[in-house]
């Protein structure tokens, strides 16, 4: 099932992913925020990453993605 997100990421993360902008829209077939990472490439940076979905931080990788949400992902110490 495809989601619509909207991403907010930090300076490093968003240079890692390769994307152009701070804030993008993808979609995708990632289903929690652990796939998310493996899509953008970015695993390797995943014991490192904060991950907000909706504005609440998410501990738990498997958390579901639902089309529509916003998840940002930072280094912490970087801010957005």
């Amino acid at each position: 099932m495809v989601v619509r997100l909207t991403l907010r990421l930090g300076p490093v993360v968003r240079e890692r992913a390769g994307a152009g902008a701070r804030v993008v829209q993808v979609e995708t077939e990632a289903a929690t925020p652990a796939e998310l990472l493996r899509w953008l490439g970015l695993a390797d940076l995943a014991d490192d990453l904060m991950v907000v979905v909706n504005h609440q931080m998410v501990t738990d990788g498997q958390a579901p993605l639902r089309d529509g949400d916003e998840v940002g992902l930072y280094l912490p110490l970087e801010g957005g």
